[in-house]
């Protein structure tokens, strides 16, 4: 959350059953962040993006395994970022929706960032092209 407010996002979309709204640290974390931004909850985070892809969004998914880098990446107007969970990544059914997938190239030494870290470089260099 935070850093999508410290980037220009507008809206998160969220996974209703992974989202608790009551969460105290989630506020905490997000330090200040929850009132500046919308959090839509989606029962079905495909349908989501499916709906946000029918209104002109471009989807860019962000996996640890493609082949294309973020910095290669030609900004749209509206673009909506899809992150994977840190353990599983992203399912292959939301890669197939993505109109671009691309990664953050890192040291060999480490297999991925956590999702907040990878989240915060992301979105920083979209904010950059803006």
């Amino acid at each position: 959350v935070r850093s999508a407010v410290a980037f220009n996002f507008d809206l998160i979309l969220i996974n209703k059953k992974d989202f608790n709204s009551k969460s105290f640290s989630l506020y905490k974390s997000a330090s200040g962040g929850m009132e500046k931004i919308i959090l839509m909850e989606s029962s079905n985070i495909l349908n989501g993006i499916q709906l946000l892809k029918s209104r002109n969004f471009w989807i860019v998914g962000m996996d640890s395994s493609a082949k294309e880098s973020i910095y290669n990446y030609k900004s749209q107007l509206k673009n909506v970022v899809v992150f994977g969970s840190e353990k599983a990544g992203m399912r292959n059914i939301l890669k197939k929706d993505c109109d671009y997938v691309c990664k953050i190239p890192i040291s060999k030494n480490i297999d991925s960032l956590n999702v907040s870290n990878a989240a915060a470089v992301t979105l920083s260099v979209l904010n950059s092209r803006k």
